[in-house]
């Protein structure tokens, strides 16, 4: 009878513990898609691919005894993530992406059922998708027939977290950025069971990225999120209580070439870890620069004039879509910077120009001086929303963020971009400069 318990006993422990997952995955729900107005224009947009983030030794899959073991084939026990990631297929993840949000109404380009053209297809995009898998669980069946004990494949279910990246293909930044999950299960054996089940895990996921508000607000209405817009990366307690305000300066007049040596001080080469952009000094404290200069970085390095002194700064705000940066020294320096005179108006086709920046070839090249003219003052317009002043002076990869200067030596703009010829070489030129008015706008600066 003692022996029959224990029989009993040992079965209760062996078929509760063969009934139990190995991997617990926690089921999420897919979002309601939001409509989709017959007469809208949605964004075109396409999948780019998918990065892993998931740390080294991370518990991620396992293969379970799911129906206590009756069919379910030993040896059970986690599964390493790199076999799991070996399942893997960017392709796939394209077409399922495709498919979750093509369901939905929204414009793909690069459709993989296309058999022609689809260079001419990409080139509509408007928005690349990037996907990160921050987190996945797995929990699997090897399933096994009772008759032969034959392999007939895997079932089991499965969920993924993955954090999107939005970028604009014309502004050339990210707009947006925000996760979602999805989850999937495969009721029937298949010898790819593993790799459908990501698969279908990552087409929730893409599912609840259509339906998601923001994403959708952003595709379908053109409404750009306000965060994608002004970053304020570190709290500046002399601005946060209204704009920042500038001591008025009288503007400098006549000639520059008396002063050329004293204005052109006001220019700075900035540092960050992958390399270095230019500024210059508003305040005994504040600089303007890029915002593409400052990338993601919280503080950059900054070196004055001649390189006299390297001193660190932090960013305090920034304006991705106008591509403006403002950043402010941790210290004061113990000589007061030479300081810019802000000149606001918009400066005539034919004016002389000055531009001073740290050319990416040398940084013993900083404090650069190139002249040219005005060639064009080129308005905000429904093809493109924002303004620049287009000058001949030539500008370089480095110049960034330096100042534009007009013939007297008052700043009127900051050189952003330089045109190329469609080989990635520079078109001597044709440099973009931000007419500075807006700089301070979108940076919440006034002048008294």
């Amino acid at each position: 009878m003692r022996m029959i318990l224990r029989v009993f006993l040992v079965l209760g422990v062996v078929f509760g513990l063969c009934g139990c997952s190995l991997m617990p995955v926690e089921p999420v729900p897919d979002r309601t898609p939001l409509p989709i107005p017959e007469d809208a224009r949605p964004s075109p947009i396409t999948f780019s691919r998918l990065k892993i983030e998931i740390p080294r030794g991370t518990e991620t899959a396992a293969l379970s005894p799911r129906d206590f073991g009756l069919r379910c084939r030993g040896p059970y026990g986690k599964i390493s993530r790199r076999e799991i990631l070996k399942q893997i297929d960017n392709a796939e993840l394209y077409d399922s992406f495709h498919k979750a949000l093509e369901a939905q109404g929204y414009d793909l380009t690069g459709n993989p059922a296309l058999l022609f053209d689809l260079d001419d297809d990409y080139a509509r995009t408007r928005y690349k998708i990037g996907a990160s898998l921050i987190d996945f669980k797995m929990d699997l069946c090897l399933r096994t027939s009772l008759l032969f004990n034959v392999n007939q494949g895997f079932l089991g279910e499965a969920s993924v977290k993955i954090r999107w990246s939005v970028y604009d293909a014309l502004r050339r930044y990210t707009v947006m950025d925000l996760e979602t999950e999805g989850y999937a299960r495969q009721r029937l054996p298949n010898v790819e069971g593993a790799g459908l089940l990501l698969d279908m895990a990552f087409e929730a996921a893409s599912h609840n990225l259509g339906a998601d508000p923001e994403f959708h607000a952003l595709v379908v209405e053109g409404k750009r999120p306000v965060k994608s817009l002004i970053d304020l990366p570190y709290s500046d307690p002399d601005l946060e209580d209204g704009p920042m305000i500038l001591p008025s300066r009288p503007l400098y007049e006549g000639d520059i070439h008396p002063r050329l040596d004293q204005v052109r001080k006001i220019a700075v080469m900035i540092e960050t870890g992958y390399g270095h952009g230019s500024g210059f000094f508003i305040s005994p404290d504040y600089i303007l620069t890029n915002a593409h200069v400052a990338g993601f970085a919280d503080q950059v390095r900054v070196l004055t004039a001649g390189r006299k002194r390297k001193v660190i700064a932090r960013v305090v705000r920034r304006h991705r879509l106008r591509d403006v940066a403002l950043i402010r020294l941790e210290e004061p320096l113990k000589t007061p910077p030479e300081i810019a005179r802000l000149r606001p108006e918009i400066p005539n086709v034919g004016d002389d120009v000055y531009v001073v920046g740290a050319p990416l070839w040398s940084k013993d090249m900083q404090d650069t001086v190139t002249k040219g003219i005005v060639s064009a003052y080129r308005p905000a317009s429904r093809r493109d929303p924002l303004s620049y002043i287009q000058a001949d002076a030539d500008t370089h990869p480095g110049n960034s963020g330096g100042p534009m200067m007009d013939g007297a030596g008052n700043v009127i703009g900051i050189a952003v971009a330089g045109m190329t010829d469609g080989t990635g070489k520079s078109a001597s030129g044709l440099n973009l400069f931000i007419p500075i008015s807006e700089a301070l706008s979108v940076m919440d600066i006034e002048l008294e």
